[in-house]
């Protein structure tokens, strides 16, 4: 017969999967939104949708001010697509909608300042699954903030910032550090990216990765928009810690799984 205390621990295990499968959802959905960023201000001019590896199918960048010398920064509106479902960006995650980015200045200014900034009315949608008609819809709003604090090293943080889909609605305060590889990225072709995290989502658990088991990307085309490699920290208000691990193989390879361990048990996940 189960205790009382066993079916506790059961479900105390349960809500950890909960939790690492909308931060593995959150976490990605970020940073998909802030590579796109970061590859349409690397390049400094105005871009259409015919380079794929910005914006792929019905996606566009118009930039309402592309001219860095008159003091003010750069600002644009990266647009996903109208289609239903949303299209496939270059890191694999489907989007729809609208988000606008600005830069306070060129991209290798060390004092530069990047800003996402999502509104309501542009409808920026992303989906939790890469395939279409097996995806959770997400509505995004909110700000993310950036500034260089030394070579390609980057801080973040949101603010204000939440996922909403038709079940639950995810409030996302999070903040940390972000290396990108080339200044010039062009699609984060071949390059590395990886990111330190650390904050709550809906004030139920908090998250953070640590300096030394960053999560890490190989951008290159043979992997997805998942991160590859690395550990983060689950913690319950109540005080228990899980780990996540992205390489739960040990084999550095470009798979959409991590493993979940919590005191003695363990659980695959499927990552979003």
């Amino acid at each position: 017969m189960l205790s009382f205390n066993s079916c506790k621990k059961e479900s105390e295990f349960q809500d950890m999967i909960k939790y690492a499968n909308e931060s593995s959802l959150v976490l990605n959905s970020l940073s998909g939104l802030m590579e796109t960023a970061f590859d349409v201000m690397s390049y400094n001019t105005e871009i259409g949708d015919e380079n794929h590896t910005l914006i792929n199918d019905d996606g566009s960048v118009f930039f309402t001010d592309n001219y860095f010398f008159d003091g003010n920064g750069v600002a644009c509106r990266i647009f996903f697509g109208n289609s239903p479902q949303g299209t496939k960006g270059f890191d694999s995650r489907y989007k729809s909608g609208k988000m606008d980015v600005s830069m306070s200045s060129f991209y290798g200014d060390p004092n530069t300042r990047i800003k996402i900034t999502i509104n309501a009315p542009d409808k920026l949608k992303v989906h939790d699954e890469f395939e279409f008609e097996k995806f959770e819809t997400y509505d995004l709003i909110g700000v993310i903030e950036m500034h260089r604090i030394g070579g390609q090293k980057w801080f973040y943080e949101t603010k204000n910032f939440s996922m909403e889909s038709s079940e639950k609605r995810l409030e996302i305060e999070l903040a940390g550090y972000l290396d990108i590889t080339d200044g010039r990225i062009e699609g984060f072709i071949d390059n590395f990216y990886t990111a330190t995290y650390s904050g709550n989502i809906n004030k139920e658990y908090e998250i953070y990765a640590k300096e030394s088991s960053a999560l890490t990307k190989d951008l290159g085309s043979d992997c997805t928009g998942n991160y590859q490699q690395g550990k983060y920290f689950i913690s319950t208000m109540s005080g228990s810690t899980a780990t996540m691990d992205f390489d739960p193989y040990n084999d550095g390879a470009c798979d959409a799984y991590a493993r979940l361990a919590w005191e003695s048990k363990e659980e695959l996940i499927v990552l979003p």
